[in-house]
């Protein structure tokens, strides 16, 4: 077959391609002391959580953009102005648009979803608190399916403005994980607007997406914040690795827990399981070297695919030569 060196080239690259985009392992701790393999992000939990960051100079130029036709623009561009305009800390001028746009388009949810987070913005948690359910309704998977926690958040809000001592016996998520110094499984369960029970997988996805977002808009101290961040620590201390868990309860210190005690049994528990698992990572931070060899790597499979191809395509090219014409 005068094609076979390219064949074979494709089906060499397409091999060498799944093995470099496979995930890189290493070896970390469960809840239990043992040693586990868990995939290695390139970008951790807690760097992505740490470095969430507004860019205001791209808002500020779409606001220029915009408010060119906000008025008399389709409600689409409207709606984007009032989001470019919540960006820059500026809800109020956000609502006065939002509230025209969403009576027009009472099916959108992007409209009542920016339009909740603007009043959350403003202080008007009750009207937040409103559009957001109309929002998680009209579109229930937005945002990964997590909008359930923004509610949750809100609701948490609203018992905090009538009892600032709400949380100290409450949680957002209100699940129950024990006081002792390591976290147990909860017996509650957290069940979405469809009617389903989340998997602890979905509620840690959840919390991470939701905390991502806000903490462009939140500053320290925030017992909301430090409430979610804490929570999250016990759910990946069960769901994942040790290594994972413990950065998160000390990023929640830095918000605000209701139990400083607590947190610090907890993280000198992990830490001593991490310490006692000899094949334990002890971070979940980028290691430059891991990412300096999956760079060789791929670099190396990239340069033989390109040598591969060109041989087969000399051989081709000679083949064709050799071949009389009929």
């Amino acid at each position: 077959m005068k094609n076979q060196p390219l064949v074979v080239a494709a089906c060499f690259w397409l091999l060498l391609s799944a093995t470099a985009a496979a995930c890189i392992n290493i070896y970390g701790t469960d809840s239990h002391g043992h040693a586990v393999m868990f995939p290695k992000d390139h970008t951790s939990r807690i760097d992505r959580l740490r470095q969430t960051t507004i860019d205001k100079d791209y808002w500020r130029e779409q606001v220029s953009i915009l408010a060119k036709d906000h008025e008399s623009g389709n409600f689409k561009r409207r709606s984007d102005y009032a989001a470019a305009l919540i960006y820059l800390g500026r809800p109020n001028e956000a609502i006065a648009i939002l509230e025209e746009v969403a009576p027009e388009n009472p099916d959108e949810y992007i409209v009542a979803a920016n339009l909740g987070t603007a009043y959350e913005l403003s202080g008007d948690l009750e009207q937040a608190l409103h559009w957001i359910r109309k929002g998680y309704e009209l579109n229930p998977t937005s945002h990964w399916g997590s909008e359930w926690l923004h509610i949750k958040i809100l609701e948490a809000k609203l018992e905090l403005a009538a009892d600032p001592d709400w949380l100290k016996t409450h949680s957002v998520l209100g699940l129950d994980f024990g006081n002792d110094a390591a976290p147990r499984l909860p017996e509650e369960t957290i069940i979405d607007v469809t009617g389903t029970t989340l998997a602890i997988e979905e509620i840690v996805s959840g919390v991470d997406y939701q905390l991502h977002e806000r903490l462009k808009f939140v500053q320290s101290p925030d017992p909301i914040v430090g409430d979610l961040l804490f929570d999250l620590g016990n759910l990946v201390a069960l769901a994942e690795v040790a290594e994972k868990a413990v950065p998160l309860y000390e990023f929640a210190e830095e918000y605000g827990v209701k139990d400083p005690a607590l947190t610090s049994r907890r993280v000198e528990h992990l830490q001593s399981l991490i310490a006692a698992n000899v094949r334990s990572g002890t971070t979940d931070q980028i290691d430059p070297q891991r990412v300096i060899i999956a760079l060789v790597i791929v670099a190396t499979v990239f340069l033989a695919f390109v040598g591969l191809v060109i041989f087969g395509f000399v051989r081709w090219r000679k083949s064709r030569r050799q071949t009389p014409e009929s």
